[in-house]
């Protein structure tokens, strides 16, 4: 099952007072600190995710620093 806190509104087929503690639930285990990356930035690096298997978040943590970010997207099959 695929949440993303950020844009997740329910799940078909249920109330919302059914579905909304599962998102919660879900979102709460899947943002935990165990199952994150998180970079130190070096000159010249490139990193890419895919976002129908993983939940983004960026942080403004690069005080001084230029954010780049070019967004493509793939034409594939729908996420499992």
């Amino acid at each position: 099952m695929y949440v993303d806190p950020s844009y997740g509104i329910g799940i078909e087929g249920m109330a919302p007072e059914e579905a909304v503690p599962i998102m919660r639930f879900l979102t709460e285990h899947l943002t935990q600190p165990v199952f994150g990356c998180r970079l130190r930035w070096e000159p010249d690096m490139l990193v890419l995710w895919d976002n129908r298997l993983c939940v983004h978040q960026a942080y403004n943590d690069y005080q001084g620093y230029r954010r780049e970010l070019y967004r493509t997207t793939v034409r594939g099959e729908k996420p499992a």
